[in-house]
């Protein structure tokens, strides 16, 4: 759904900002994206964290205003 896609728009939002702005210092980062979370979660279920190698994430579920 469109709440995927403005999630999404978030992230490489700021990823463009960050590789915009090379004075802000930060760590390596990653970033994942998977399939099919509306059909059962199965994107989720299928990624391996432990192989993708990050010390902790955020997940992104870009919701209307309140909720």
């Amino acid at each position: 759904g469109a709440d995927d896609k403005a999630a999404l728009a978030a992230i490489m939002n700021a990823l463009q900002f960050l590789i915009s702005h090379p004075e802000i210092r930060h760590g390596e980062v990653k970033v994942g994206f998977v399939p099919d979370e509306e059909q059962g979660l199965r994107g989720a279920k299928a990624f391996d964290v432990s192989e993708f190698g990050a010390d902790f994430g955020y997940t992104l579920d870009c919701c209307g205003i309140g909720e």
